[in-house]
C-alpha cells in the first residue's frame, strides 16, 4: 500500500477565529480581533491546513520484525528532539516537524487515530524545539528567534520571550511540567559564523573558540527573564571564558535543579555535564572527565528520581558505549552497562527501560532496548540511519511514547527521512 499525501477538502481551510472559508481576501476578521498574535486568516497563511496521511506497516530488513511507518516517503519528515514531550498525555495527538506543504520545514499536530496532520505553523522555525506541556494546552516552539506558545485548540500564539538584540535564542529549551517556566540559552549571533565552514566542519570551530552564551530562566505567566549564567565571566574556577553552553533541562524530580551542559565535539571540552541552582545559582561539575579526550554526551534525566544518564565513550574510533547513571544528589556515577556503539538514549516514564539508537558502524545500526533492572540489552529493529557527521534531521532520536507502549524514531533507511513507530 502507498502512503496518499492529500489535502483535505476545502472545509479544512477554515480560519479557525472567523469559521470562514478562504475567498481570497488579504484579511479574515479574525485579523482585527489578533492584531499581534494573528496578522491574517489562518487560511490563507497555510496554519491550520490538514493533510491526510496513511501509516503503512514495513518489516525491518534484519530482525523481520513489523513496525509502521507514519510520514510518507515524498516529503521530509522527522520528530522534534529526543528530550521533548512530543505526545499529549492520551498519546493521541503527536507534533512532528515535516515540508508536507512542498515549500519548507513547519510543525504540524498529527492525530494518531483519524492519522490527519493539522499545520501549525508556516514561519522560520527551529525544528528541532517543539514541546507540549501545560496539560496538553499548548506547543512550545522557537518562531522567528522568540520563543512563542501555541494553543492546541485554536491555534492562537503568543510570543513569550524575545532575546537580547544580537544574540539568538536556543532551538530546544526545556519546558517545566507544567508550562511555568522555560529554561533556554541565548548565543552571540557573530561568534556564531563560521564563514567557509559547514556541518561538522563549523561545529568543530565553534567547539575550539566558544560562544558566548547566557543561560535563562524564563518566567512564562509574566513573560520576564533572569539570567543565572553568562559565559562572558565564567564564575567557576579554571573555566575559560566564552564557554559555549546548551542543551538546558530542568531535573524532572526537582525543578529547582537545572543541568546544561559545554557544548561540543566529542573529546573537545573540559566537562560536559553541570547543574545549577535555580534559586541560589549555584554551579556544580558533578562529573569531571577522566582524561582530556573522553566523550560524555547526550545527559538526560530519568523521570522519578535525580538520576542522570548519559553515554561515555572512551574514544573516537570506539566500537562500544557505556551508559552510566549520575546521582545529583551525591554527585557519585556508577556504569550501568556497555552496548554496542550508539549515540542517544532517553528512559521510559517509569524508568524501568532505556532505549538508544546504534551509531558510527553500519552493522551496529540498532534501536537497543535496555532493561534497566537487569542490567541487559536487546536489539529491536535495524533503523539503518547514521548520526556521526550528518545532519540531525536524520538521526534516530528515539523515544518512548507516554504510556511506554511504542518507541518513535527517525530513519532515512528508506530514501528519505520519515518518522516511524515500533510496539514493544
Amino acid at each position: 500500500m502507498q502512503y496518499s499525501l492529500q489535502k483535505k477538502a476545502k472545509k479544512s481551510l477554515v480560519c479557525n477565529f472567523c469559521q470562514v472559508y478562504n475567498t481570497g481576501k488579504s484579511r479574515c476578521a479574525a485579523s482585527a480581533s489578533f492584531p499581534i498574535r494573528f496578522f491574517f486568516c489562518v487560511s490563507l497563511m497555510g496554519i491550520g491546513k490538514q493533510y491526510q496521511l496513511s501509516f503503512e506497516t514495513v518489516i525491518c530488513p534484519k530482525t523481520r520484525v513489523a513496525y509502521e511507518r507514519l510520514t510518507p516517503l515524498d516529503v521530509l519528515s522527522h520528530h522534534p528532539y529526543f528530550y521533548n514531550n512530543i505526545f499529549t498525555r492520551d498519546d493521541q495527538k503527536m507534533i512532528f516537524t515535516s515540508m508536507l506543504d512542498g515549500k519548507r520545514k513547519n510543525f504540524y499536530l498529527l492525530d494518531m487515530q483519524t492519522q490527519v496532520a493539522t499545520q501549525l505553523t508556516d514561519d522560520d522555525v527551529s525544528e528541532f524545539g517543539g514541546a507540549i506541556a501545560a496539560q496538553d494546552e499548548y506547543v512550545y516552539v522557537t518562531l522567528n528567534n522568540q520563543l512563542t506558545r501555541i494553543h492546541l485548540k485554536t491555534l492562537e500564539r503568543e510570543v513569550i520571550y524575545t532575546p537580547p538584540q544580537g544574540y539568538t535564542t536556543y532551538d530546544t529549551p526545556g519546558i517545566s511540567a507544567d508550562g511555568k517556566w522555560i529554561i533556554t540559552m541565548d548565543w552571540l549571533q557573530k561568534e556564531e559564523e563560521t564563514p567557509g565552514l559547514s556541518g561538522w566542519e563549523s561545529f568543530l570551530e565553534k567547539s575550539k573558540r566558544g560562544i558566548t552564551s547566557k543561560l535563562t530562566l524564563v518566567d512564562v505567566e509574566h513573560k520576564t527573564a533572569r539570567v543565572l549564567l553568562d559565559s562572558t565571566n565564567y564564575p567557576y574556577p579554571n573555566v575559560k571564558n566564552k564557554q559555549w553552553l546548551g542543551h538546558p533541562q530542568f531535573c524532572t524530580a526537582d525543578e529547582q535543579l537545572i543541568s546544561y551542559c559545554h557544548e561540543g565535539l566529542g573529546g573537545t571540552v573540559d566537562a560536559r555535564i553541570w547543574f545549577i541552582d535555580r534559586n541560589t545559582n549555584k554551579i556544580t561539575c558533578p562529573r569531571p572527565h577522566d582524561f582530556p579526550t573522553q566523550i560524555i554526551s547526550h545527559e538526560f534525566w530519568f523521570k522519578r528520581s535525580k538520576t542522570m544518564g548519559y553515554v561515555k565513550i572512551e574514544d573516537e574510533r570506539s566500537p562500544f558505549s557505556a551508559i552510566e547513571l549520575l546521582d545529583a544528589e551525591t554527585s557519585t556515577h556508577r556504569e550501568l552497562i556497555q552496548l554496542p556503539r550508539s549515540s542517544h538514549f532517553i528512559s521510559s516514564h517509569d524508568d524501568r527501560f532505556i532505549i538508544a539508537d546504534g551509531d558510527f558502524y553500519p552493522d551496529k545500526l540498532y534501536l537497543y532496548l535496555v532493561d534497566v533492572q537487569e542490567k541487559t540489552y536487546r536489539p529491536l529493529v535495524y533503523h539503518g540511519s547514521i548520526s556521526y557527521g550528518r545532519a540531525a534531521e536524520v538521526h534516530a532520536h528515539p523515544l518512548f511514547d507516554n504510556s511506554d507502549q511504542h518507541i518513535i524514531f527517525t530513519s532515512d533507511w528508506q530514501g528519505q527521512s520519515a518518522i516511524y513507530r515500533l510496539k514493544l
